[in-house]
């Protein structure tokens, strides 16, 4: 895969998940923290 081509798309979790509001919601939830979490460690990609 192309790292120049990849497209980033965002979607709210509900967008996927609407017929369990409950579960887009703990989606939603552990998406914010992970993103928080990676922004303070960032991943660099080498061993």
């Amino acid at each position: 895969m192309l790292v120049e081509a990849k497209v980033r798309v965002f979607q709210p979790a509900d967008a996927v998940y609407s017929r369990n509001t409950t579960l887009a919601a703990r989606i939603t939830c552990f998406h914010s923290a992970l993103s928080e979490f990676q922004g303070e460690h960032a991943w660099t990609g080498h061993g």
